[in-house]
């Protein structure tokens, strides 16, 4: 998957905040909103929270993020 406009519910999204190819973080896709997805993770005040983070303290201009798409295998 190439865009976070790919993804959809129960996807997974990951995080290098250091931009040093090594994950940091992970969230789930729990909504979308005007085309743009939010997460929920574990860290406080990560509840429906647009999945660029840019609003987090963890975030840096480095970030580099992983989207990953979780086929629906009940259909």
């Amino acid at each position: 998957m190439q865009t976070a406009e790919e993804l959809e519910l129960g996807d997974v999204i990951f995080y290098d905040i250091q931009g040093n190819g090594k994950i940091d973080h992970s969230v789930i896709v729990t909504s979308i909103q005007n085309g743009i997805p939010y997460v929920n993770a574990h860290t406080s005040d990560s509840i429906n929270r647009p999945y660029f983070y840019e609003d987090s303290t963890a975030y840096t201009p480095s970030m580099t993020y992983y989207f990953y798409h979780i086929e629906d295998s009940f259909a």
